[in-house]
């Protein structure tokens, strides 16, 4: 045929073997895994996770170490803690508390006899008679309010819940026979009173509403500074 006579001959296809490296690189290949060197470090730390908790401390102050049955490896009697010697360096493991530790660190506690003994000396009347008991201070100065003008507030007292009136009852009480509230049917001065209760529980706290009188008297000096008020006259610069 002179057609398949005149083609030119085609060139040979070459076929690529597959590169074998005789050094390999150190990270992975598709397909393989990197196994990383072990460290002589790992033995015996695998040997210390079954005793010890994995929080390491490494310092040594204030802590004296005794020697136990293993060469590397020392204790610390006034905490639970283990001494060990490794590759790289000493290091302070926690472990579990046992309960000769509870013991060995109850022994420097005082004695609830003791105790007993020592709270016996206090003055009775520095203890509280129950939960509505009060502290009251005798001698000290007055506090003194000044006016801004001859207006005394005078508000009528708004309705209150029956359970909070009762659960009051025993708190005024307990203010009253303490000396804290004391009766003045002649007072020129009468503010309601604003029972709260306390969260989560089915008592109430005594609480007065004195807006009425801060709105009517100058205000007094705080004895320690509102930060925010310092912050609020901090130029933005």
């Amino acid at each position: 045929d002179p057609d398949l006579d005149a083609a030119p001959p085609r060139a040979p296809q070459l076929i690529q073997q597959p590169q074998v490296l005789t050094n390999p690189p150190p990270y992975p290949q598709p397909g393989t895994s990197l196994t990383p060197k072990p460290s002589p470090y790992d033995e015996l730390r695998r040997q210390l996770e079954a005793i010890t908790s994995p929080v390491a401390h490494r310092t040594r102050s204030h802590t004296t170490i005794k020697p136990s049955a293993e060469p590397e490896v020392g204790y610390a009697p006034q905490f639970p803690m283990v001494e060990v010697s490794g590759p790289e360096g000493v290091i302070m493991v926690h472990r579990h508390w046992t309960a000769d530790d509870i013991m060995k660190a109850a022994d420097g506690l005082s004695k609830p006899e003791e105790e007993e003994e020592e709270l016996k000396t206090v003055p009775a009347g520095l203890w509280a008679q129950g939960k509505n008991d009060v502290g009251l201070i005798k001698g000290c100065e007055p506090v003194h309010i000044t006016p801004k003008s001859d207006y005394r507030p005078h508000q009528h007292q708004y309705p209150l819940k029956p359970e909070a009136v009762e659960g009051i009852r025993p708190v005024f009480q307990s203010l009253k026979q303490a000396g804290v509230i004391v009766p003045s049917p002649d007072s020129p001065v009468r503010t309601p009173i604003f029972p709260v209760k306390k969260p989560g529980r089915d008592e109430w706290r005594f609480a007065q509403d004195l807006q009425a009188v801060n709105v009517a008297v100058h205000p007094r000096a705080p004895e320690v500074p509102n930060p925010h008020t310092i912050l609020s006259q901090i130029p933005p610069d």
